[in-house]
């Protein structure tokens, strides 16, 4: 296809009159020659030849008409000057007309805005227009200079030679070779008859050449203005140049259809018989030399091939060509004519001669003389052509660019878009926006709107919006409003849209997008559409449109929301109530648009409480799953009896509050003012709020940048009705009315496929305050010692027995006749009768180191708590107005910040019951850390050892120590000998040490706890059922530390230990069991283990009166042998296989669970304790080796299990320690066979041989051990039967190496020993 050139790429012809002329067709009503001639452009049918006399036809062929004198005083003028001022002009032009071109595109339907933009026509004809030359390029320089005169000259002739002679006032460097045209005009009024007219031609031809016209006109308007084509926009002369004569431009041509014929045959006449045979002239010779030049001397060929047999060949590797500067090739052309290669191409270019265009401009390019700037018109559309884009747009990626830059670029670019076929395909919006450079500049502006254009045309919208917008910003500084507010409106247009390609709908519901709750805007860059409105508010509220202006500011407050707008939001509220007050002052209050709806919410529906008279924490606390969870305690317990629990209600004629939690979402300050809630009723009409309810109105609430604030706005009922708090009311700064909802959205719905497809949700629930006649009501509030309401936080150290004392009082006018306590499992609470307060210590000693108390051994939930009214009121009710003062112990050990909830339940009757929260956050402070060990021993006494430890890992508190007890209920537990007191004050961070010895109590009934445990776990599993038997109670026997021993038995002390105790197993038997409940798991295992050992530790601080107790629970010690191993079996065999993979997958988890458990632990039973005769020996080596007896006392700690076992002496070294010891090698018998019954021990002696003297570690054996099944217990004792007459029956084997830990022997060398004695005597 052929290349469509734009019309600025045409020959130009310049015209000079006489002035007989100028002044004809001035009295004849006619524009200037060169407008009349340019109404004629383009051609049709014109055909050309190239160099090899191809023809080529061009459909149409464009001509540039122009006066010679308005050429040459534009060329005087600076071309930076004169680039400087085209732009201004354009931008002048552009900035009249942007308003009307806007209101038109608006009136015009969608798809007539697909087409060309009024503004993107105009200045294409201001570039196209603009036809002065330039230094850079010669498609401006003159081809032709028509000479006119006319035949009412007193002498034509003379007139011609006068213009030939005059100088042709053009700079050096624009090319001198045009060709010179005379037109002679004779009008009908001419004095001139046709012989002297024919003889004035002949003598002309004669003396000037063959290119001369004789043009016969009548000059006589016909009957209608014939319309012609106005001259392009061009740009006026400096202000300082005047031409002698100047005719306005016109539209219409007053002249005859025969004149109009002439004129017309004379054009085309000049084009084909004159000007274009002189350019195809001149291009043949040009293209001889520039073919010439090209060749290598017909001289260096011969030598070559003279020389090397062979004929000169060409270097393949190509020249990479410097791109030029502009500067560098303005300065190399400053003063003279362009080559003549580029004269060429541009000739060839008009001729169609485009193979001969593109050699010669390819041949300027890699010169550095340009060139590149028409190669993309004149090549096939390809991708490649970014390269010489590139290269022709070089000068104004400098930082700064010149105007001349500016303009040559925007030149190159308006031809690019108009002359490049699929010029969009190819990417040519990036060329644009090059062009455009960094200059803000009205001209540049629009270029890059004209890229973004086209980029949305293509679909790439996301960079169409950015183009806009920054077109936008630059107009915006040129003060063009009209179009900036056009392109910004497009802009956000194409951010609002969503991209076509999404992620699936339940991707954001998975990952939780947007965080923080946050709404998402339809777009997908908020922050730009932010910027986007905010520019257009500006405008809008410039140009007078305060309302528009003011819904701009508005709907960008709902990006805050999004993201983080701390830049932005101070400014958009600072014009936002600019724009308001602007708009009230111009309209009363009541007459503000109603449809101004605030995009943000300030109010926290699902945190928003309600709090009755006398409540510190309402019954939609925040902790709504702990009051929930504490109501279901309160019902279950009461299900055998009456009664029902009634929600808490406000009352008739007195107050409650709204806690109203406040959250500013802007990163600036905002004012809220008349503030107030509207209540309405559940049931149906509509009844004025004055006649429901009474709402405090606050006049101002100030609010911080993102704070955050609770707000309690009262409110009195004056019905006994269900009161729905349905908004909050308020104005936003000044007289903006805003009703935010208080709705908190319902829960998301997945019952049908629809639901589950699409995100559905159940309606909105409001906040609803039940209102009931004046009755019974009762508050709870916490005082201190001087009988004064405290709301401060319990501040506890970890372990600390803290009194509390809470007030209760009957608010209502009926009495109370029942109180009920129920609190949360996450702090023990006991209700102190003796009204312990600060200052209280520990129990008086006690005469003994051990006592035993019974304790239930189930697990039992919270349960509630029935207060006695007559012991607190030596009456059975409490009277309105009175109240009680009921003193609490709290006692907790977890190491966190938490929240006391108690749920106080009343009645008058037996038949309704209300409740009251009471809430209080309690914080813990660390003090003690405990740890503990459990390792066998040797004695026959005792079978272990109990080592603790006690650290104080508090920062500044000085804790001392008043005891430390043991308990447990199958062993005994004895303290040390040496036993001193414990009031030992530990500092932070250091530790204390004790340890304690440990032996099975006779007669303890651990086999029936056993079998208990047994048949409810085999239940469990085979599915039989839940067993019916209970756990008994059991007995705990407590040893204590100390020359003083205080008892544990009081009341509030061994509550507080099985509750900490009854924590922890709950805690342990959850993450052992994570599928079995709760409820099944407290009926399953005991509270105390018969292997189970606890530690007590009472602690006070010695300043201040603070004190409590830590323990270290549930340490198993003894041996153990897989007590549900056989029920584990059976669950296994029962079960089969299953058809679901699920349930068979869940059943191995939960058997899998039950053998990983606490009771069904499998140990090694045997001890293996290593002892000399003697640690240090002496011996003379001369005499050989020497003999070491070596005791080996092997202890079987099972009580039911017989045990066989193989001790071998390797003489290898077993443990990795003492690598500087000598290994231990035994001699005699190495292997020893022995089977040893439950709780027996047995000694194997055995002889270590030393060859040298030095250090030998008691290493080198390995023990085979082989467990039995247990042999069968009467009354607490195995039977008295031989284990070697049973069959044997191994349940697992075991193998021990030497630990490090067995000792050292010394031997010395008696010879040397002696000799050292001698040697110092």
């Amino acid at each position: 296809m052929e290349p469509k050139l734009p019309s600025s790429i045409s020959p130009h012809v310049t015209t000079i009159l006489s002035p007989d002329l100028t002044e004809l067709l001035s009295t004849s009503s006619l524009p200037p020659l060169h407008h009349i001639l340019q109404s004629y452009s383009p051609l049709p049918i014109v055909t050309t030849r190239t160099t090899a006399l191809t023809p080529i036809q061009h459909k149409a062929f464009h001509l540039r008409f122009s006066n010679l004198e308005e050429i040459e005083l534009a060329c005087k003028e600076d071309e930076e000057t004169r680039s400087s001022r085209f732009i201004d002009w354009m931008g002048t032009r552009i900035s009249r007309r942007a308003s009307k071109w806007v209101d038109d595109l608006a009136s015009r339907p969608p798809e007539a805005a697909q087409g060309r933009m009024p503004w993107w026509e105009e200045i294409r004809k201001c570039v196209e227009g603009d036809w002065v030359p330039s230094r850079t390029e010669g498609w401006n320089h003159p081809t032709s200079i028509i000479y006119a005169v006319s035949t009412m000259a007193p002498n034509p002739i003379q007139a011609i030679s006068h213009l030939y002679a005059r100088h042709i006032d053009l700079p050096p460097w624009v090319d001198p070779t045009f060709l010179r045209f005379i037109l002679i005009v004779h009008p009908k009024k001419s004095t001139l008859n046709a012989d002297e007219c024919t003889a004035l031609l002949n003598a002309i031809r004669k003396q000037y050449g063959l290119h001369v016209h004789f043009l016969n006109l009548t000059l006589e308007p016909g009957p209608s203005p014939i319309p012609i084509v106005s001259l392009p926009p061009q740009l006026p002369l400096p202000s300082t140049v005047q031409l002698a004569h100047v005719v306005p431009d016109t539209s219409e041509l007053w002249m005859s259809e025969t004149d109009a014929m002439a004129t017309g045959k004379f054009v085309r006449e000049f084009l084909t018989q004159s000007l274009i045979p002189w350019m195809e002239k001149n291009v043949l010779e040009w293209n001889e030399a520039f073919i010439n030049k090209g060749r290598l001397p017909s001289r260096l060929i011969s030598s070559t091939r003279r020389l090397f047999g062979t004929t000169g060949v060409v270097p393949s590797t190509p020249i990479t060509s410097q791109t030029p500067s502009f500067s560098s090739m303005q300065s190399a052309t400053s003063s003279s004519p362009p080559p003549q290669t580029r004269r060429l191409a541009e000739l060839a270019t008009f001729l169609g001669d485009y193979k001969l265009a593109v050699q010669a401009l390819e041949s300027l390019r890699k010169e550095g003389k340009g060139g590149s700037a028409i190669l993309p018109l004149l090549l096939s559309p390809s991708s490649s052509l970014i390269s010489y884009a590139a290269q022709a747009l070089a000068p104004v990626f400098a930082e700064e660019p010149s105007a001349t830059s500016l303009h040559h670029a925007l030149v190159n670019a308006i031809r690019w878009e108009s002359g490049i076929h699929a010029f969009s395909k190819i990417g040519g919006e990036r060329w644009l926006v090059w062009a455009a450079s960094t200059a803000e500049e009205a001209p540049t502006a629009l270029l890059l709107g004209r890229a973004a254009f086209m980029s949305k045309l293509k679909g790439a919208k996301r960079k169409a919006a950015l183009w806009y917008v920054m077109s936008a910003h630059r107009l915006e500084k040129c003060g063009i409003k009209a179009l900036t507010a056009h392109y910004l409106r497009e802009a956000r247009s194409l951010y609002s849209q969503s991209p076509q390609k999404s992620f699936s709908p339940a991707y954001a519901e998975s990952e939780k997008w947007p965080p923080d709750g946050k709404e998402q805007s339809p777009g997908v860059y908020p922050l730009v559409l932010a910027s986007i409105d905010h520019s257009l508010g500006r405008i809008k509220y410039s140009s007078g449109e305060t309302e528009a202006a003011v819904r701009l500011f508005l709907g960008i407050l709902r990006y805050s929301t999004q993201l983080d707008m701390s830049d932005t939001d101070e400014v958009v509220i600072d014009d936002f109530r600019q724009a308001l007050q602007h708009l009230e002052s111009t309209h009363p209050t009541e007459e503000l648009p109603s449809d101004l709806i605030l995009p943000i919410r300030f109010c926290v529906p699902n945190q928003c409480t309600v709090r009755l008279g006398g409540q510190n924490e309402s019954f939609l606390s925040t902790d709504k799953e702990t009051w929930e969870s504490l109501e279901q305690i309160w019902t279950d317990s009461r299900r055998k009896r009456k009664g029902k629990l009634e929600r808490p209600s406000a009352e008739i004629g007195r107050q409650f509050w709204l806690d109203v939690v406040l959250e500013n979402p802007l990163e600036t300050d905002v004012l809220l003012k008349r503030f107030t809630i509207h209540v309405s009723t559940s049931s149906e009409g509509n009844v004025p709020q004055e006649d429901i309810a009474i709402a405090q109105v606050i006049d101002e609430i100030h609010l911080y940048a993102k704070e955050r604030r609770t707000v309690s706005i009262g409110l009195t009922p004056k019905v006994a009705k269900t009161l729905v708090l349905t908004e909050a009311r308020y104005y936003f700064f000044s007289n903006l009315p805003v009703k935010e909802p208080l709705s908190i959205r319902g829960k998301r719905l997945n019952d049908t496929v629809a639901q589950r497809q699409e995100a559905t949700y159940a309606p909105s629930q409001f906040t609803k305050v039940p209102v009931r006649q004046v009755g019974c009501m009762l508050s709870v509030e916490q005082v201190d010692e001087d009988d004064e309401e405290g709301d401060e936080d319990i501040v506890m150290v970890q372990g600390e027995i803290y009194s509390v004392v809470l007030r209760i009082t009957n608010r209502g006018i009926e009495e109370i006749n029942e109180v009920w306590l129920t609190a949360a499992d996450n702090i023990s609470i006991w209700i102190d009768p003796e009204k312990r307060g600060k200052g209280h210590d520990f129990p008086e000693p006690l005469s003994g180191s051990s006592e035993e108390i019974s304790v239930h051994n189930i697990v039992t939930g919270t349960r509630p708590f029935l207060l006695p009214l007559e012991t607190l009121t030596s009456s059975p009710s409490l009277p309105p107005g009175h109240f009680i003062d009921v003193h609490f112990l709290l006692h907790s050990e977890d190491i966190i910040d938490s929240t006391l909830n108690i749920l106080v339940t009343y009645s008058n009757d037996a038949d309704a019951y209300f409740y009251t929260c009471f809430a209080r956050n309690f914080e813990i402070i660390p003090a003690l850390s405990v740890s503990a060990s459990i390792d066998p021993t040797s004695s026959d006494v005792c079978s272990y050892t109990l080592r603790a430890e006690v650290e104080n890992i508090s920062d500044d508190l000085e804790i001392e120590l008043a005891q430390l007890s043991t308990s447990s209920t199958d062993w005994v537990i004895h303290p040390p000998h040496r036993s001193t007191s414990l009031h030992t004050t530990i500092l932070p961070h250091q530790t204390i040490r004790r340890a304690f010895t440990l032996g099975r109590k006779e007669g303890s009934e651990t086999e029936e706890i056993k079998e208990l445990v047994v048949d409810k776990v085999s239940e469990f599993l085979l599915g039989k059922g839940t067993s019916e038997r209970q756990i008994p109670d059991t007995t705990l026997r407590i040893s204590h530390d100390g020359t003083e021993h205080r008892s544990l038995a009081e009341s509030h002390l061994q509550f507080f230990i099985r509750f900490t105790r009854m924590r922890q197993h709950i805690r342990a038997l959850t993450e052992a069991f994570p599928t079995v409940p709760r409820q099944v798991l407290q009926s399953l295992f005991p509270l105390y283990g018969p292997n189970s050992v606890d530690i007590i530790i009472l602690w006070k601080l010695p300043s201040s009166a603070r004190y409590g107790l830590v323990t270290f629970c549930d340490m198993q010690t003894g041996v153990a042998h897989g007590l549900l191993d056989r029920v584990i079996e059976q669950a296994m065999e029962r079960k089969g296989k299953s058809i679901y993979a699920e349930t068979k997958r869940e059943h191995e988890l939960l058997l899998q669970h039950f053998k990983e458990c606490v009771w069904n632990r499998e140990t090694d039973p045997l001890v293996v304790s290593v002892r000399p005769s003697q640690p240090v020996f002496e011996h003379d080596f001369t005499r050989g080796a020497c003999p070491i007896p070596v005791q080996f006392t092997v202890r079987n700690y099972s009580p039911t299990n017989p045990v066989r076992y193989v001790l071998r002496l390797s003489g290898s070294r077993m443990s990795p320690t003492h690598l500087n010891s000598f290994v231990a090698t035994y001699s005699g018998q190495l292997t020893y066979h022995r089977l040893l019954p439950p709780s027996q021990s047995t000694t194997v002696n055995a002889t270590l041989r030393a060859r040298w003297a030095g250090q030998y570690l008691l290493d080198g054996w390995r023990l085979e051990v082989d467990v039995g099944e247990a042999i069968p217990i009467e009354d607490g004792t195995p039977q008295e039967s031989n284990p070697a007459a049973e069959p044997w029956k191994t349940r697992a084997r075991y193998l021990q190496h030497p630990t490090g830990s067995e000792g050292i022997i010394l031997i010395k060398n008696l010879v040397q020993h002696n000799r050292g004695t001698i040697a110092q005597d």
